[in-house]
């Protein structure tokens, strides 16, 4: 949920990831046949060239941007099970509990796996949703909660 945030025009905008990820790849492709480095981690001993990977238990997917399986075909519960199944061990909620209490939505996840690292949370009226919302996120066991987008140009809408 995010309030104050026209999330058509803010897509309208951004450059869709498919293509990003086409050119990326092609890009990466042509650089690695004209260099001759066209050698795979594993083929090159593995190396990271000086980073490490990211441990698996500290990777979320943002469930935005499947928005559209979980709005939709093949839905919310089928989408976050699939997740589950090729090894996400978290996610970042957005859009809502889909019709359950968080402390439906924490038995679900705890049922399939998943831990709710974090969430997409809009600016709240007042203090007691705030209150509310702080609450939803200790029960899901999130440690973060982050407002994604503001679109205000008032100062006491930042302020608040």
């Amino acid at each position: 949920m995010c309030y104050g945030h026209d999330g058509h025009a803010a897509l309208r905008q951004s450059l869709d990831r498919r293509d990003l990820l086409r050119g990326s790849l092609a890009a990466l492709a042509g650089i690695g046949l004209a260099t001759g480095l066209g050698a795979t981690a594993a083929q090159a001993g593995g190396h990271h060239h000086g980073r490490r990977p990211v441990p698996k238990e500290l990777i979320s997917l943002q469930l935005w941007t499947v928005r559209d399986a979980l709005n939709g075909s093949p839905g919310y519960d089928a989408t976050l099970a699939h997740l589950a199944r090729i090894g996400y061990p978290r996610v970042e909620l957005a859009l809502g509990y889909f019709g359950r209490t968080a402390r439906e939505l924490r038995r679900f996840l705890d049922g399939i796996g998943i831990k709710a690292s974090s969430s997409h949370d809009g600016i709240t009226a007042d203090a007691a949703a705030l209150e509310q919302k702080i609450a939803n996120a200790r029960t899901l066991g999130q440690r973060f909660m982050v407002v994604p987008y503001l679109n205000s140009d008032r100062e006491d809408d930042w302020k608040r």
